[in-house]
């Protein structure tokens, strides 16, 4: 049977913004519930790291939100996780629920590519099956050797490009500091989620004059967030979003594609309005 960890804690405001469970917080909610679940029945993730020499790179996170739900509607959060391997022990699936007093707020899941971590060289990887001293400790219905990702982001992007093309779009510049990166000095996938929403409302605050639609960027709940993490940034690498406002119906999407300095693209993103205010 596959299991599971549950863990019930009070909120606060810093996990809200005006409208709904914060992005960024949900996918911390979801990662600790990862760290959780792995030290609960598998190997602690810094043990992992530091004496298995084993990791994972996040490639990408999916946050579907449910029932509406704000700060003054509760008092305590809980975080229901499991995890899985998949494709020969390369990649972990791991999906958190999200929830308070019965009421479902949100599905995160997480999906990341298996590592091989150097820690006598800052923590170097390399992509690599994880070992049987980590992957001993799932059970045969938490590995799946056969079983891919499902890729639903690229066919969500063409979808937007071939319907409804862009209206407007921005770029946004920020410096990778350490506000946004973690312990190996390279981005946090956490705070690739507040990225995204700051290029949204850089894009909501330079042209809103001029394209009136986008203010619903401000006054709608997100619905659903997805983004894909191609390759890492680092400590003092800048990062331009190109983010572009999209209208198909009465849905609104902003979609986003991640650069870097290299000139390469290091991640895709889109987030999906709810239909109405």
């Amino acid at each position: 049977m596959v299991r599971y960890s549950t863990v019930e804690f009070p909120y606060d405001s810093s996990h809200f913004t005006s409208l709904q469970l914060h992005p960024v917080a949900a996918v911390r909610i979801m990662l600790s519930g990862w760290t959780t679940w792995t030290a609960q029945h598998a190997v602690a993730f810094p043990t992992m790291i530091r004496e298995h020499h084993a990791g994972f790179a996040v490639t990408g996170i999916r946050l579907a939100y449910q029932e509406p739900f704000g700060f003054l509607d509760g008092e305590r959060l809980t975080s229901t996780t499991t995890s899985s391997l998949l494709r020969q022990r390369n990649l972990m699936e791991t999906t958190t629920h999200i929830s308070a007093d019965g009421r479902q707020l949100a599905v995160v899941t997480m999906r990341c590519r298996a590592l091989a971590v150097d820690v006598a060289r800052a923590m170097a990887a390399t992509p690599q099956a994880l070992p049987p001293s980590v992957t001993g400790h799932y059970r045969p219905d938490e590995i799946d050797d056969q079983a891919a990702f499902t890729d639903e982001l690229t066919p969500l992007l063409d979808s937007l490009a071939a319907t409804a093309p862009a209206l407007v779009r921005a770029s946004y510049t920020r410096l990778i500091d350490r506000q946004v990166c973690e312990a190996a000095d390279q981005w946090c996938f956490v705070d690739v989620t507040g990225l995204i929403g700051s290029s949204r409302e850089h894009l909501v605050d330079t042209l809103a004059d001029t394209q009136p639609l986008l203010r619903e960027g401000l006054r709608r709940r997100i619905s659903h967030l997805e983004f894909r993490l191609r390759r890492p940034l680092f400590l003092h690498d800048r990062t331009t979003i190109d983010t572009s406002l999209h209208q198909d119906g009465t849905r609104l999407a902003f979609s986003h594609r991640i650069s870097g300095d290299d000139g390469h693209l290091h991640g895709e993103a889109v987030e999906i309005l709810d239909a109405q205010p």
